[in-house]
């Protein structure tokens, strides 16, 4: 399953790998792209392991505001 989020909050390289790092590290995750500039992530994941929910809740963890898109 994929996931598109909008990621408020995020102004620079350290934020993204923040969040890449803090997304990597949970189980289910298989891929996470951030798109600085248009403030988004893309997340792939097994809808076995976790939901949307678990990716959002682990994003808003690190600091961030989250919005679906």
């Amino acid at each position: 399953m994929e996931i598109v989020l909008n990621i408020d909050g995020m102004s620079c390289g350290h934020c993204v790998s923040s969040i890449t790092d803090g997304l990597k590290k949970v189980p289910g995750v298989s891929r996470v792209s951030i798109d600085l500039e248009h403030k988004n992530a893309h997340i792939s994941y097994a809808e076995d392991q976790l939901d949307k929910h678990d990716i959002i809740r682990v994003i808003e963890d690190l600091g961030y505001s989250v919005s679906t898109i």
